[in-house]
């Protein structure tokens, strides 16, 4: 049973918007007879193709074609009731039906009873279909955590720069996968990649029963489900060898199924080489459990715990690494890009135009990472995706590049990216008189500070005029009229830092006329302004 969520807020406008339209056409398409789907999608409010999950057939398809055509990208993000909403009916539906189960079979022999309820058992899955771009990662992880039930969650990253961030978390805290498409990539392709991935379960609800060996420090501590053809790694460790059977279950077509397989652990001391690359694999799951767990909180005993992991293991975390910027001018790469430029933390692509020849392109991060760089022969860049923390300040970060090329010669330059997680502030005012039922126009101006023009040039360690790329920042200006719900009207570049759009003065207001403005910057930050205009008399 598959319950399609899909965000329709204004990031989503253009491409995103027509894969998530075709993901849904084309997994509905392969979907059987005996399985059930549902459609939430949200921006301001929540709307539902129906309250009930419907069966899949011709008449059921054409209905879901019409609903997700219908869907205009506007207004602002609002997820968390829309994924709450979801897994609550999601879970709700499957509990339900395995009560009718238990009424129909009430009377009848074990056996039978675990026929039939495997027969009719259904794993619910939740899609996610969104940019990811958000502003309150911890509440929608966070609403993951809390109504996921007995439900899987699949985020499908859409656009041109899906959060990979906060998309990969969702996954994992879902008990699914994340599936991330290219701006070039159809809806059918994303959705072929889905239905492999999910169409053959061949384990739910999987443990590991160790048979008494001494085993522990097992991640992931929640295992995810298995699937033909998908591996599952699990990764744990051994304080002393030794022979146990261990058995592997699951649920399979609502059925447990058990496997048991006969372990030799090895005596002695594992510290070889030979095991070097199991106990940084170890480690690194290890970290990244503590990480994940660090997702609502922070907390000082799990940082110290990071800490000591990445100092045991010699690998690069938050708090142990450090990378000096020396303040000599390098040179930077005009062609090099990274997108989004301007971001929440997050985990922006970076675009190198190094020789394809190249022995190797080194990225060194402010935030205490070294990346290798790897050559991606279809756009003819190097690239590398990096992760800036959550804790990051505001403001611009050099980003230092090495080259080293195929003679040997080494060649330096240096990046900038700034972490922004304020959307701008603008000033309103209405041209016309505001009379009921008038048409005026109404002009929004961007409005910078001193403070942020120093900030900047503070961060990147020279004063200059900023005031130019700040009004740049802005990527979409609405005005909603009559709340939540209403009419939402786009407002258009009029020049730098203006914008401007039509506006009828409903015909019944009377002494104000009230209105929401949005705007949306470049970092996907969104800011809600209310606004009042007097009505002339």
């Amino acid at each position: 049973e598959i319950t399609f969520v899909i965000d329709r807020s204004s990031s989503m406008r253009g491409r995103a918007m027509q894969q998530a339209q075709a993901v849904v056409r084309e997994t509905l398409a392969t979907m059987r007879v005996d399985e059930r789907f549902s459609i939430v999608s949200f921006g301001d409010v929540l709307e539902r193709l129906d309250e009930s999950p419907l069966p899949v057939n011709d008449e059921t398809r054409a209905r879901a074609s019409r609903f997700v055509e219908g869907l205009r990208a506007v207004g602002a993000t609002r997820m968390v009731p829309a994924i709450e909403d979801a897994l609550r009916r999601a879970n709700a539906q499957v509990e339900g039906e395995g009560t009718r189960l238990h009424g129909r079979v009430g009377g009848v022999s074990r056996r039978l009873r675990d026929r039939v309820e495997g027969e009719g058992a259904r794993l619910p899955i939740v899609v996610l279909l969104t940019d990811g771009w958000i502003g309150n990662e911890r509440e929608v992880l966070g609403s993951i955590v809390g109504a996921l039930g007995d439900a899987r969650v699949y985020p499908i990253g859409l656009g041109s720069s899906p959060n990979r961030f906060v998309l990969g978390r969702a996954a994992e805290l879902g008990r699914g996968r994340a599936i991330f498409g290219a701006l070039s990539e159809d809806g059918g392709a994303l959705a072929s990649r889905f239905v492999d991935l999910v169409d053959r379960p061949t384990f739910t609800d999987v443990s590991i029963d160790w048979g008494g060996l001494d085993v522990h420090d097992v991640y992931p501590r929640r295992l995810p489900d298995l699937f033909a053809g998908q591996p599952l790694i699990v990764h744990g460790r051994f304080a002393r060898g030794g022979e146990a059977t261990v058995k592997i279950r699951g649920t399979r077509k609502g059925r447990r199924f058990e496997r048991a397989i006969t372990v030799q652990l090895p005596e002695g001391s594992q510290g070889g080489a030979e095991n070097a690359v199991h106990r940084t694999l170890w480690a690194r799951a290890a970290i990244g459990d503590r990480m994940e767990r660090m997702t609502f909180r922070d907390d000082p005993a799990l940082i110290q715990e990071v800490t000591t992991l990445g100092l045991q293991h010699r690998l690069v975390t938050r708090w142990t690494s450090f990378v000096a910027v020396d303040a000599t001018p390098r040179p930077e790469v005009e062609e090099a890009t990274i997108s989004p430029a301007r971001s929440l933390p997050g985990d922006p692509e970076i675009r190198i135009p190094a020789p394809a020849d190249a022995r190797a392109v080194t990225v060194l991060l402010p935030f205490g990472e070294t990346l290798a760089a790897v050559w991606e022969p279809e756009i003819d860049r190097w690239t590398a995706r990096f992760l800036v923390p959550g804790d990051a300040e505001e403001g611009s970060y050099p980003i230092e590049i090495a080259i080293t090329h195929a003679d040997g010669r080494l060649e330096r330059a240096r990046l900038w990216y700034t972490v922004d997680a304020s959307a701008p502030m603008l000033e309103v005012e209405a041209i016309g008189d505001v009379r009921p039922g008038a048409t005026i126009t109404l002009r929004a101006r961007q409005i910078v500070t001193d403070a942020d023009l120093s900030q900047i040039g503070r961060d990147r360690g020279w004063l200059t005029d900023e005031r130019a790329q700040l009004l740049q920042d802005v990527r979409r200006v609405e005005a909603r009229i009559g709340g939540v719900g209403g009419e939402v009207v786009d407002l258009a570049t009029s020049g730098p830092g203006t914008w401007e759009a039509r506006v009828t003065v409903p015909s019944d207001v009377r002494d104000v006329f009230a209105l929401t403005l949005v705007v949306v910057d470049l970092a996907a930050n969104v800011r809600e302004q209310a606004v009042s205009l007097e009505v002339a008399r």
